[in-house]
């Protein structure tokens, strides 16, 4: 009986190392694991965005390196090379950059919005510019001094050619590198999800990136971008590496290492918790253990799955939307450009027109992208005033008109005026969304109806269209963002989303109907307020 009690014990503590020791490699494997997982997904997610916008890039070469008109003459001061110049910079509202050229001599001939008219008629060299006369072939140029802003810039080198096809000058577009350009703004929303983005020119300097701070100058440490593309760590960080070839560029992802892993770190936490309480009633104890660290290892899995899907969807949905109304403009130009002294005045206008439409559907595309990750912080502004909702209403159908001529939109809004309290520019991106939608989602031989009503203190805006309509289940998740509820694959999923955050501030409310396959409807409301004193004309 001695024996026994004196063997027991250490059979019992024996059985209990072993077990927690097993508990121990259990949590540890898990961790190495998810750990393993977390870094696949974040070297496929820099891969991809890598891959996105070499895309990008290239449609942006092909597409822009049509205004590299060989009707340039490419003599010094040339009224005529100016005059094209000076159409297209009206081409693109509140620009902050221009365009020069330069003949096969690079001297400076002509350009727009320069900071020193007196460069015109001197050389200009900039490296990069030579090959593209060399090879023909247009290139993105490193980071450097800009000709028509005081930030650095990039730039988009064009030859523009003869009658044989070679190189006799060059179109050079300057894109200025700062916090609030195109592509910040664009990786600072991709960023949210932690980590910081930067992509670096091949001179090590840094063109773009959702850290300010960074623009314009060497990573703090450049080892940390080479060498092949990959994922390593170094000086406690993680860092992903993909490369952009079309602009010799490299994209580099880096994050501390605690905060790359700190929800490895919460769960090894709990479970040295729970191995030491295993001590005592280790049997039942292990089980949740397991069972615990199995769990945390499918949600580290799904969180690292669900970051990489959105971060796709998000490229994926802006890339697909934005390449139309780019298209449209550059198509209406181009078209304009070559057949210029054909072309009579009307149509001229004609093609400035719609190049100007496909243009605010880009501006608004692009201010919805935006505005989405501002109101996700609350952070939306408004400038509010005592406006005429019918005068709201009939600019924004008239806009849409413009944009979608061949589209029938019917307006019946009566003779009465409709003062509402509201910011006017967010009334009317709510009504271009609606609106925008009617048209994506209904066929183009169809008819939208735009109906303004008053009733009880209240004014009720409804956009009718007669596409598929939508299920019921679908009524209240089209307001969600990123959500598209009828058949269609087109549209970011944002318009609808911002539309009820404008309602909400606005103190009024959205809501969707449909009747059955024969369209949908969408309806706001707005609480009427007095005239103005003296009311706007």
């Amino acid at each position: 009986m001695k024996s026994r009690e004196n063997w027991l014990p250490a059979v019992t503590i024996a059985v209990m190392v072993l077990l927690m020791g097993l508990v121990v490699q259990t949590v540890f494997d898990a961790q190495n694991r998810a750990r393993t997982a977390l870094e696949d997904n974040q070297r496929t997610a820099v891969t991809q965005f890598a891959a996105s916008m070499e895309s990008r890039l290239k449609s942006a070469l092909s597409s822009i390196g049509g205004i590299a008109s060989p009707g340039y003459t490419l003599e010094v001061a040339s009224p005529g090379d100016q005059a094209q110049l000076q159409q297209l910079l009206q081409l693109i509202p509140e620009a902050r950059t221009g365009f020069v050229l330069l003949n096969k001599e690079l001297v400076l001939t002509n350009g727009t919005l320069l900071r020193d008219p007196a460069v015109v008629g001197r050389p200009y060299d900039r490296p990069g510019l030579r090959r593209v006369l060399q090879t023909g072939k247009p290139t993105f140029l490193p980071a450097g001094p800009g000709l028509t802003t005081t930030l650095p810039t990039i730039g988009l080198a064009f030859p523009i050619p003869d009658r044989s096809g070679a190189a006799r000058g060059v179109f050079l577009f300057e894109s200025d590198v700062s916090a609030d350009s195109d592509f910040s703004k664009e990786i600072t929303a991709l960023a949210e999800a932690g980590g910081e983005y930067s992509f670096i020119d091949s001179n090590g300097v840094v063109v773009v990136s959702s850290n300010p701070d960074r623009l314009a100058r060497p990573l703090p440490d450049p080892d940390v971008a080479k060498g092949s593309p990959r994922l390593h760590r170094t000086g406690g960080l993680v860092v992903a590496t993909a490369d952009v070839p079309t602009a010799d560029w490299r994209l580099v992802f880096t994050q501390d290492a605690n905060d790359f892993e700190s929800g490895l770190g919460r769960r090894v936490a709990q479970a040295t918790t729970l191995i030491a309480f295993g001590s005592i009633v280790f049997g039942a104890l292990l089980i949740v253990v397991l069972a615990r660290r199995l769990r945390a290892e499918r949600r580290e899995r799904q969180r690292a799955e669900e970051m990489t899907a959105a971060r796709e969807e998000f490229v994926s949905i802006v890339s697909h939307e934005l390449r139309t109304p780019v298209a449209g403009v550059l198509g209406f130009l181009q078209s304009a450009i070559d057949h210029w002294d054909q072309l009579d005045d009307a149509s001229r206008r004609h093609a400035a027109e719609r190049a100007c439409a496909n243009a605010q559907r880009l501006q608004s595309l692009t201010r919805d992208v935006l505005d989405t990750s501002v109101a996700e912080a609350g952070g939306l502004s408004y400038s509010w005033d005592i406006v005429d909702l019918r005068s709201e209403v009939e600019a924004a159908v008239n806009s849409a008109r413009d944009l979608r001529p061949e589209r029938t939109i019917t307006l019946r809004t009566g003779d009465d005026a409709a003062w509402v309290r509201a910011d006017p520019d967010r009334i009317h991106q709510v009504l271009i969304n609606l609106l925008e939608n009617a048209a994506t989602n209904a066929p183009a031989e169809t008819e939208i109806e735009v109906e303004l009503r008053t009733a009880g203190g209240e004014v009720e805006v409804a956009v009718v269209d007669h596409g598929p309509g939508l299920s019921e289940g679908d009524l209240e998740r089209v307001f969600e963002k990123f959500v598209r509820g009828r058949s269609t694959i087109r549209g970011t999923g944002l318009g609808l989303y911002l539309a009820r955050e404008i309602m909400t501030a606005h103190h009024g409310r959205i809501v969707a109907s449909t009747n059955g396959g024969a369209g949908a409807t969408f309806t706001f409301t707005l609480p009427l307020v007095a005239a103005p004193a003296t009311p706007v004309a």
